[in-house]
């Protein structure tokens, strides 16, 4: 397939009457993209031909990036806020282009469980069940700590050229670092982390533990968990570009609740933490016994899609427990009172 490939793109330099020192010199460069299976971009103006956007607001784009994002902050599960940032359409077409063509093709380390099509939480999480001993790691501002450089990395090691990768990169950065909120930062960090997922799995096979990674969320669990090993562990990250998040570094042994991405490990199955499912049951308790109105009253919330809200929760509490009947019957009566409410 390659040989064709190769062979369409010397039968269209020819047509366009090339020297033969110019189609060697492109053939070069298209050879090793082909070889990774990537769309041959030789310039700003081709990538604009490919994308159907006008090569005068692609640089735009590049020149005043902030220009094209709208920022607004969210809530920490924990306190504080973090800042997401949205694309506007366009860059956001671009970036929807970059992911389906170039960033979705390559393969991630088999340890890694986050942003990947067919991998979960859940999955993450079984790889850990059962084991005595689990240490669970976060690393500190992680799409933050991928910088526009290491995102140029990226895409002349796919074999692009300095001046396309630069382009490319200015695509998928804000501020010279990943954003959050752009599609396409969850795949350039974890191929920017296949290097240190590769070298964390060999470190974890050595001592003889399961090594994933779900996004910035590190677990390594095992019989027993070298106390030493978050040295090591720390040394690597750094050596990678990267900070532990020390105030969320957890070693849970024997009988101690051992959780994993938001989830139980410590049984025979995966299971939903029973805060988790204290907090639901008391909702949807309230909710059947005095209304939806005098609840969220209560609670001093106005939200209109709070039963779509809660009717979420149990569908993911029914992803991981498909056999909760409690789940099951309280979505069955809040789809009543949603009907209820819309007639």
């Amino acid at each position: 397939m390659n040989k064709l490939l190769l062979k369409s793109w010397r039968d269209f330099f020819d047509a366009n009457n090339l020297t033969t020192h110019e189609i060697e010199a492109y053939l070069k460069y298209v050879s090793k993209i082909i070889d990774n299976n990537m769309p041959v971009i030789f310039e700003l103006s081709h990538l604009s031909k490919l994308l159907g956007i006008d090569l005068k607001l692609l640089a735009k784009i590049i020149s005043s990036p902030n220009k094209f994002y709208r920022k607004f902050t969210i809530p920490k599960r924990r306190g504080g806020e973090r800042e997401i940032v949205s694309p506007f359409p366009v860059l956001h077409d671009v970036q929807i282009w970059i992911y389906e063509n170039i960033l979705g093709k390559i393969v991630l380390h088999q340890a890694s469980y986050g942003f990947i099509k067919g991998r979960s939480i859940f999955d993450n999480a079984k790889e850990h069940l059962g084991n005595n001993e689990i240490l669970t790691i976060d690393i500190k501002d992680f799409f933050g700590s991928i910088t526009k450089k290491n995102v140029v990395s990226i895409f002349r090691d796919l074999g692009y050229s300095n001046i396309v990768s630069l382009n490319l990169a200015s695509f998928c950065c804000l501020d010279d670092k990943l954003p959050q909120g752009a599609c396409t930062s969850p795949a350039l960090s974890n191929i920017f982390a296949k290097r240190l997922d590769r070298r964390l799995a060999g470190l974890a096979k050595k001592m003889e533990l399961t090594y994933t990674r779900y996004a910035d969320d590190m677990s390594f669990s095992g019989d027993r968990v070298p106390r030493n090993v978050i040295t090591t562990i720390e040394s690597i990250l750094g050596e990678e570009g990267f900070l532990i998040n020390k105030g969320k570094t957890r070693l849970k042994v024997g009988t101690h609740k051992k959780i994993v991405t938001g989830l139980l490990v410590g049984g025979e199955q995966v299971r939903v933490p029973k805060l988790y499912k204290r907090h639901l049951r008391k909702d949807i308790y309230y909710i059947k016994t005095y209304g939806l109105s005098s609840h969220l009253k209560k609670i001093g919330k106005f939200d209109p899609l709070y039963i779509e809200r809660l009717i979420g929760k149990l569908n993911y509490l029914l992803y991981i427990e498909p056999d909760n009947r409690f789940a099951l019957c309280a979505i069955t009566d809040l789809k009543d009172l949603v009907k209820i409410n819309y007639t």
